[in-house]
């Protein structure tokens, strides 16, 4: 038995473009439909070895057109397509660790305590003037004995 597993689905807004005029007719029906689908299949012969296998719904995807595409979000470009075809090549062949990580995007807040702020302002407000004060008065007391 092999196991079947979907990797990417349509919006289930999607619907089948029958006469390719890009427009909803009545007649096309909306839906959720498979994209890529990955198969895997213990091989009979071989207990540990196991078959694998991608199924793509299209491959335009994978023209030279679309593979050097990218989208700029923020300051990084990133493309879509190429990080797909190399994803699906190390599942393939079985080099997972060579495939990326997933990111989260989400910001990590600061959170400081009641006694690190008030260590941040004694030190910004009263203890850095008074360093470079004393530092000025050492090097103006050096100048002075110098001279004399």
């Amino acid at each position: 038995p092999a196991k079947v597993t979907t990797s990417i689905k349509t919006l289930e807004s999607t619907w089948k473009d029958v006469n390719n005029n890009h427009l909803q007719e009545p007649t096309e029906e909306e839906g959720l439909w498979s994209l890529v689908m990955a198969i895997e299949q213990p091989v009979t012969d071989n207990e540990d070895s196991i078959a694998k296998a991608v199924v793509f719904s299209d491959a335009s995807w994978l023209t030279d057109e679309y593979l050097g595409k990218s989208i700029k979000i923020g300051q990084q470009a990133i493309q879509p397509h190429a990080i797909m075809l190399s994803d699906t090549l190390f599942w393939l062949t079985d080099q997972k660790e060579a495939a990326g990580t997933v990111n989260n995007e989400n910001d990590v807040k600061i959170q400081h305590s009641k006694g690190e702020q008030s260590w941040i302002f004694l030190g910004t407000s009263t203890l850095m003037p008074l360093l470079l004060f004393g530092m000025g008065a050492i090097r103006i007391r050096r100048r002075t004995k110098g001279g004399q």
